[in-house]
């Protein structure tokens, strides 16, 4: 879909709000387009669509998960880079529009609404500056409501993979019964 530069005041909130917010941002496209309410901005709207198939596969996939089918529909990726004093954070976003016929766990957005990419665009730009972009005049989202919005969208993925998963901690590492996982190169997800 493209990539943002951010505010580097953005990492002053936590490098780790920036992917779960980042994420939270296209929970908010997707709902919209599948006329479910945002759950950015209630628990229960991203609960809604979680049980439409959509699922936050912790912590920067989105996918679509039914009886029927499964597939990757998104994935987000924040990197900073440093040089001297100059700190730059740049936000990927790839979203599929159709499946990537040679991936066979994939699907598109046009699986689950018919906008165009020209429509799906403005609103993804939209959604990512609601929650990320720093601005004296725009009240910036807290983590806490944003932990809450994405654990709710995520609560069925953790009962359905492995290793056993059942929540997040303040900063958005997902617990596990080993303890906290803060990276993907700490645990192999695997669906069951």
């Amino acid at each position: 879909m493209g990539s943002w530069l951010l505010s580097n005041k953005s990492i002053e909130r936590g490098p780790e709000i920036l992917q779960l917010a980042a994420t939270m941002a296209i929970l908010d496209t997707l709902s919209i387009f599948m006329n479910l309410g945002l759950p950015s901005h209630s628990w229960i709207h991203g609960s809604a669509l979680e049980s439409s198939g959509v699922r936050v596969k912790w912590p920067n996939d989105v996918w679509f998960r039914t009886a029927v089918k499964h597939g990757k529909l998104c994935g987000v990726l924040v990197e900073g880079r440093t040089q001297g004093d100059d700190v730059q954070i740049v936000l990927g976003i790839g979203m599929n529009r159709t499946h990537a016929p040679e991936l066979e766990e994939s699907i598109g957005w046009e699986e689950l609404f018919s906008e165009s990419l020209d429509e799906v665009l403005p609103v993804i730009h939209a959604s990512i500056a609601s929650l990320l972009e720093v601005h004296a005049l725009i009240e910036h989202c807290e983590m806490d409501q944003i932990l809450s919005s994405i654990y709710a969208s995520m609560r069925m993925t953790l009962s359905e993979g492995l290793p056993s998963a059942f929540g997040l901690d303040g900063k958005g590492g997902l617990w596990t019964e080993e303890g906290v996982v803060r990276t993907t190169g700490e645990i192999q997800w695997k669906w069951t």
